[in-house]
């Protein structure tokens, strides 16, 4: 509401095409908003398509220099991860929304350590209070800007 003074990045979480457990992110997304960081939450079973037009739409909005958008998505099982790097290739391939940062979680980065790196994203966390803390570090909201 107004007075309150949000923080200057931004999250948007999703659950990849294909992915309806919604829960975690859904808490991720509540963490963060409580925290006074202004999120959007877009759903279960996001097309890349749709993130990607969002993601536009978010930073073409913004006044003079657009403030970092961090992307979180949400994977459960094992088999949704070739669409999670599908999706993460969609957004690096995207000239206009390839600055933004890429967050993963869920049970197949849980399994498999690397899993995050090697499919491109910028980070990984295992549930909704580390997920604000790689938030934050990836907004670069540690210690000011650049």
């Amino acid at each position: 509401g107004a007075g309150r003074s949000r923080l200057s990045a931004g999250f948007v979480g999703c659950c990849g095409q294909g992915e309806l457990h919604e829960i975690g992110m859904r808490r991720v997304c509540d963490l963060l908003e409580i925290e006074g960081v202004d999120t959007w939450y877009l759903g279960a079973n996001t097309p890349d398509g749709a993130v990607l037009s969002f993601l536009a739409d978010k930073l073409a909005t913004e006044e003079g220099a657009p403030r970092p958008l961090v992307l979180g998505v949400s994977c459960t099982l094992a088999q949704g991860v070739p669409l999670v790097e599908r999706l993460v290739g969609a957004v690096r391939g995207d000239a206009w929304v390839r600055q933004v940062k890429i967050m993963v979680g869920g049970l197949p980065f849980l399994r498999r350590a690397d899993l995050w790196s090697r499919i491109g994203a910028d980070g990984q966390a295992g549930d909704a209070a580390e997920a604000a803390r790689v938030f934050r570090t990836l907004a670069n909201l540690e210690g000011g800007g650049e």
